[in-house]
This record gives C-alpha cells, structure tokens and sequence, in this order.
C-alpha cells in the first residue's frame, strides 16, 4: 500500500519513464541481452524518488495512526 501510494505521487513523466524502464528490462532480460554501459542509468538515482516518497507516506501514514490513538 506505501509502494502503490508513493508511485500515485510521482510525477506522470516519472512514473512513464520507470515503466519503460521496466519493460525494457523485461525484455532485455528476456532475451539475455545486456545494455552497454553508456545506456544503463543508475538505479540507486531512479529508486531514490520512490524511497524518500515513501518514506514520506509511511510517516503520513504513521502519523494519522499516532493522531486515532
């Protein structure tokens, strides 16, 4: 549910370009073909948006439980 809510924040040209992302690595993968260094990003800077937006929304999440209480 903190992965769904986080990914629904990004921005949409964000969230595009990681599904492109995904499915080319799918295919990639698929096909055992490895990309040349110069055309793979980093994945530590793709996650990095989608962690700290989690960890946003775990703490929303905490923070309106803490509130109930």
């Amino acid at each position: 549910k903190v992965v769904d809510e986080a990914l629904r924040r990004l921005p949409h040209e964000e969230l595009v370009a990681r599904d492109q992302r995904l499915a080319r690595a799918f295919d990639l993968s698929h096909k055992k073909v490895y990309l040349p260094k110069e055309q793979q990003s980093d994945p530590l800077r793709q996650s990095h948006q989608v962690r700290t937006l989690m960890r946003e929304v775990k703490q929303e999440n905490d923070e309106r439980l803490a509130f109930r209480k």
